[in-house]
């Protein structure tokens, strides 16, 4: 996972969250690289 943008600004959470950065997310990507 990475950003590949710049520039975005606003809350910290909602930023993370609008780039995917959610642990729902980095756990599923985790476990697909364990595959």
């Amino acid at each position: 996972m990475s950003v590949d943008t710049f520039g975005t600004s606003g809350p910290g959470d909602e930023v993370i969250a609008a780039f995917g950065f959610t642990v729902e997310n980095v756990v599923h990507n985790f476990k697909s690289l364990l595959k």
